[in-house]
């Protein structure tokens, strides 16, 4: 969506999709476990004009979504 989030505020936004608290287990990071990522969509905004349509709630509804029917 152009901007980042943390962990913690995408599984809010998972929970309030899908109706439920998830069960969530702290465990000590591990060698290799990068503590920010993001992309960088200035060039893909500049060159192609695209620019995001979905946000996390619509995208994480329709997963879910999607997951159900295939049941």
């Amino acid at each position: 969506g152009g901007h980042s989030e943390t962990l913690r505020q995408s599984i809010r936004t998972m929970e309030e999709v899908i109706g439920r608290p998830a069960r969530i287990r702290f465990v000590p990071a591990v060698p290799g476990d990068v503590p920010d990522t993001a992309a960088d969509i200035r060039r893909i905004r500049e060159d192609l004009g695209w620019a995001p349509a979905t946000t996390l709630a619509e995208g994480i509804a329709e997963q879910v979504n999607a997951l159900v029917i295939e049941r």
